[in-house]
């Protein structure tokens, strides 16, 4: 997975799908960090977006959406 990140930086399902790996083993912190890059270079998709949004709720135990991230603009995380 990483080597296929090397090769193509923008592939942003490589980068959720290196996200989905992380988190099932239990690598939380990077798993968020792959999953924001995945949503960053797709320009929002939704499905890295919403797992890095589950993640940080996990990790904080709470949602805390404040009123910048309410638009979901994926520059604002």
């Amino acid at each position: 997975m990483r080597k296929a990140i090397a090769l193509n930086p923008s592939d942003f399902d490589a980068l959720a799908s290196l996200g989905g790996i992380l988190r099932k083993t239990n690598r939380l912190d990077e798993a968020t960090q792959c999953y924001q890059k995945a949503v960053d270079v797709s320009g929002g998709h939704p499905y890295p977006l919403l797992m890095a949004l589950k993640l940080r709720a996990r990790t904080a135990h709470a949602l805390a959406i404040d009123d910048e991230r309410h638009s979901f603009h994926p520059k604002l995380w």
